[in-house]
């Protein structure tokens, strides 16, 4: 790629060129009349008419098949493994009591994980988005994937607070552990766990709506849920269309039959808060 005067004409130090990593940081740093650029693989900078490629941006093929790597890991790691209870757990079960909790270094790298991937989604380049998704059974996929994710995220997360709670009281440090001796504080642990694991999948799911970007498990089935036009997501909107959600999954069956509109890809709870699904490539 030739060397050009940027003031005189526009030039692209591309990865054509073999010193445009030193032309690129130098200008950046060098101008404070930067301005970013966004274009589908690379996030560049505009400086006096140059466009300078920075930094490859991850897309969406990428995450989605790092996404299906690392339930490809987990699910086999997690039917191999012991049986341990990640988060909390508190039960009574014919007058048995019953409190168990913890984590692992195994889930918190999982969890780390999806953590990153799910951040780089969020901030990636938003994808092109075709034509109406017509069906319903592919959401209802999605929904079971993102569902598996977010738990993977979030309880062995969770588990931390248990775990430290009963090294303090017992002196001696376990990953995970089980008891059936009821202690003062687990009624508090198991409603802030609760709380935790609600506050998450609510984030979890609602978050990808705020910026307009697919959930992991629809970057993995190939759609993504937008607003109609017109329609501004709020806060408020993303949240309550979560938990709604959560009862159309419980309800998939009616899916098909209310509020269909197959054309513009909606169900009754696209009908309900305007939006659709729209595939992307």
């Amino acid at each position: 790629m030739r060397e050009c005067n940027a003031k005189s004409e526009p030039c692209h130090y591309g990865p054509g060129s073999v010193n445009w990593p030193l032309h690129a940081l130098t200008r950046i740093l060098a101008n404070k009349r930067r301005k970013p650029v966004k274009s589908p693989d690379f996030v560049s900078y505009q400086i006096d008419g140059a466009v300078l490629y920075a930094v490859h941006v991850m897309g969406m093929k990428e995450l989605r098949w790092l996404f299906l790597a690392v339930l490809g890991v987990a699910i086999p790691i997690g039917n191999i493994s012991e049986p341990a209870t990640f988060g909390i757990s508190q039960q009574w079960t014919n007058g048995n009591y019953g409190f168990a909790g913890g984590t692992h270094p195994i889930a918190l790298t999982l969890a780390l994980i999806i953590a990153v991937l799910y951040m780089l989604l969020m901030f990636a380049t938003p994808a092109y988005l075709e034509e109406p998704l017509s069906g319903v059974f592919r959401r209802f996929v999605t929904f079971w994937l993102d569902f598996i994710l977010a738990m993977i995220l979030i309880t062995p997360i969770m588990g931390i607070l248990p775990a430290l709670t009963e090294w303090k009281r017992t002196g001696t440090f376990q990953w995970h552990f089980e008891r059936t001796v009821h202690a003062p504080g687990d009624g508090w642990l198991a409603a802030a766990g609760l709380i935790l694991l609600i506050t998450g999948l609510v984030f979890y799911f609602a978050f990808p709506l705020l910026r307009h970007r697919p959930s992991p498990g629809a970057c993995i089935t190939g759609y993504q849920i937008v607003p109609d036009d017109g329609i501004t997501m709020t806060v408020r909107t993303a949240i309550l269309r979560t938990l709604l959600g959560f009862i159309a999954a419980c309800a998939a069956y009616l899916a098909p039959f209310i509020a269909r509109d197959r054309k513009k890809g909606k169900f009754w709870l696209d009908a309900v808060f305007g939006t659709r699904a729209l595939r992307f490539r």
